[in-house]
């Protein structure tokens, strides 16, 4: 199974709390293959910082690394498989001479 993410997008923002503390926020969301479900899996990253996404655009396909706390502190961007693009359900290009023999 794949271990690679597809980047859905990302979201950057800024609340308050209840005890008037402002807190910036970075969360990705993603979807991905997963052995015990049919489809994909979505999930929602909860990132270490801004940093996380730069360099990173939507539809990318990403490995993502996490620290002790579960907050995604660094995508890097891959280039997926045949194998990868069928497990998340993407159309492979076929050689069309191959096919009709």
């Amino acid at each position: 199974m794949s271990e690679l993410k597809k980047v859905l997008g990302y979201k950057c923002g800024d609340f308050e709390t209840d005890k008037g503390e402002k807190v910036h926020f970075t969360h990705c969301y993603v979807c991905y293959p997963r052995e015990d479900v049919t489809g994909l899996v979505v999930d929602i990253f909860k990132c270490n910082d801004d940093t996380v996404l730069k360099d990173i655009n939507v539809g990318d396909y990403v490995r993502a690394f996490f620290n002790e706390k579960r907050k995604c502190v660094m995508l890097v961007t891959e280039e997926p498989t045949e194998q990868d693009l069928l497990e998340f359900g993407e159309a492979v290009d076929a050689d069309i001479d191959e096919v009709a023999e």
